[in-house]
């Protein structure tokens, strides 16, 4: 994390500098966690993806 923040704090890299600053709102933690598990599932089985869609 150190190294994360070194990074962040020389302003080399502008725009993870704004990703880690700005306020995105309230998170869907629910909406996450299925996007997450789906990615996960689909790496498994990278067809079901066009089945489901």
């Amino acid at each position: 994390m150190a190294c994360l923040g070194s990074r962040i704090a020389t302003g080399a890299h502008p725009r993870m500098t704004a990703a880690f600053t700005e306020q995105s709102g309230p998170v869907d933690l629910e909406a996450m966690f299925r996007r997450a598990l789906e990615r996960l599932l689909d790496a498994f089985d990278p067809e079901s993806r066009s089945r489901r869609d």
